[in-house]
């Protein structure tokens, strides 16, 4: 018999950034947390070596994707919204300030958030160069550096189709069982 490790578990439903990287690529997180997060000192010698120890680790596990400048920045990014993401938890905490019930609202808009987070992400990770990660993250945010017929392209022609094909699927990703959970039930 042979069992193999749980390696994703729905990271795009994670309604922060330290929730994604415990669902996402699970086992090597955990590579990296126990043999450079953990020999560097973790968490034990106060906060700003946490963060620099978080930010070492996401950079080298960057690198270990590919030998690319773009990987390291891919890496970089990720380890400063967790970082991001740690400061903000540590003022909540600082402040007593609660979500309570206002958590059915906070949830979808913290995993959308979140998602949108890690989109950004894949635009370095995927790029071969930095330019190639501009003109694509500008293509993404509405700019161009080449003029676009609406009538010619059919992607930008049909754009309430596409729409709604993201949304469905979107759905489906938020909201239907993963399948751990579906085949945990036989």
């Amino acid at each position: 018999k042979i069992c193999l490790p749980l390696n994703f578990f729905s990271p795009y439903k994670a309604t922060n950034i330290i929730s994604f990287w415990q669902r996402w690529h699970i086992t090597l997180s955990r590579f990296l947390r126990d043999y450079l997060y953990i020999p560097m000192g973790g968490n034990r010698r106060g906060v700003e070596r946490r963060y620099t120890n978080i930010l070492i680790t996401m950079v080298i596990g960057g690198l270990w994707h590919g030998a690319s400048w773009t990987f390291v920045c891919w890496g970089a990014y990720h380890g400063f919204l967790i970082l991001a993401n740690h400061a903000w938890l540590s003022l909540l905490r600082k402040t007593g300030f609660r979500l309570g019930n206002s958590r059915t609202i906070v949830t979808p808009l913290a995993c959308m958030f979140t998602f949108f987070c890690v989109v950004i992400g894949w635009v370095f990770f995927r790029a071969e160069t930095f330019a190639d990660a501009a003109t694509m993250l500008s293509a993404m945010f509405g700019g161009s550096t080449h003029p676009i017929d609406p009538h010619n392209t059919p992607i930008i022609a049909d754009w309430k189709r596409h729409l709604a094909w993201l949304s469905a699927l979107l759905a489906l990703v938020w909201l239907a069982p993963n399948t751990v959970q579906i085949f945990g039930r036989f």
